[in-house]
C-alpha cells in the first residue's frame, strides 16, 4: 500500500515537472510572439527554433535574434506582413550595418562582443532578401530581415 501511495506521488510530481517544462518552453515561444506583436506589428508564426545572438536586458531590451521556421511558416510569414524586396546584394547591409553601428554604440563596453557576435551570426547579403523597418515616436527600431529560402528570420531590436 505505501509502495502504491509513493509510487502515485512520484508520477504526479514527475507529470508535473513536464509539464511545467514544457510550459517554460512553448510559454516563452509565444511570448516573443506577442511581443513583436504589441511593439512592432510584426506577425510571426511559431518557429522550430530560435538564436539570442545577443540581448541587452533591463528597461530597454535591445536584442538580435536569428529564428528559424517551418516552410510552411516562412509562406505564413510572408503572407502575415507588408515586405520589401532587397532587389540587389547588399541593400539590406546598410539596414543592418546601421543597427549594429547603434547597437555597438549604445553598449560601448560590449562593443568587441557585439562585433565578433555579428561576423559569427551575419544577416545574409543576396537580392532574394525581404525586409521590413519600424520605428517608435521615441527612436526606438526594429529590423526584420527574411531569408526565405534558409528559412530563417533576422530580428534587430533597440529601444530607447
Amino acid at each position: 500500500m505505501f509502495k502504491k501511495i509513493v509510487l502515485t506521488f512520484a508520477g504526479l510530481a514527475l507529470f508535473l515537472v513536464v509539464v511545467f517544462v514544457v510550459w517554460l518552453q512553448y510559454g516563452t515561444r509565444y511570448n516573443q510572439i506577442e511581443v513583436w506583436q504589441a511593439n512592432w506589428a510584426l506577425e510571426t508564426p511559431p518557429e522550430q527554433r530560435t538564436t539570442t545572438v545577443f540581448e541587452h536586458v533591463g528597461r530597454d531590451p535591445d536584442q538580435y535574434v536569428i529564428v528559424e521556421y517551418s516552410a510552411e511558416a516562412v509562406e505564413e510569414l510572408r503572407e502575415r506582413n507588408t515586405w520589401h524586396s532587397a532587389g540587389v546584394p547588399g541593400a539590406v547591409q546598410a539596414h543592418v550595418a546601421s543597427f549594429q553601428s547603434l547597437m555597438k554604440e549604445l553598449h560601448s563596453q560590449e562593443a568587441q562582443v557585439l562585433e565578433e557576435q555579428f561576423r559569427n551570426h551575419p544577416v545574409p547579403s543576396h537580392e532574394r532578401l525581404l525586409y521590413l523597418t519600424r520605428t517608435k515616436e521615441d527612436g526606438s527600431r526594429m529590423l526584420a530581415v527574411l531569408d526565405a529560402e534558409n528559412r530563417r528570420l533576422y530580428v534587430m531590436e533597440v529601444f530607447f
